[in-house]
């Protein structure tokens, strides 16, 4: 039981890693050069998704055990 929280954890700490690092580029791309930032909207988007299933996945394969 304890393992399977810390595994949450860790994915959630990357998840929220990711969503940092999506919203600070965001801000400084909207500050630099409005208009510019669609693309990485769109590779933080895929992140998060790569980075929920990822989530998902584990607790469904520890779910299992």
């Amino acid at each position: 039981m304890k393992l399977r929280w810390q595994t949450c954890l860790q994915f959630n700490d990357f998840l929220y890693g990711w969503l940092s690092v999506g919203l600070g580029l965001f801000l400084l791309s909207e500050a630099i050069c409005p208009g510019f930032v669609q693309p990485y909207i769109n590779l933080n988007l895929w992140l998060l998704f790569w980075a929920a299933s990822a989530i998902l996945e584990v607790l469904l394969i520890n779910n299992e055990k």
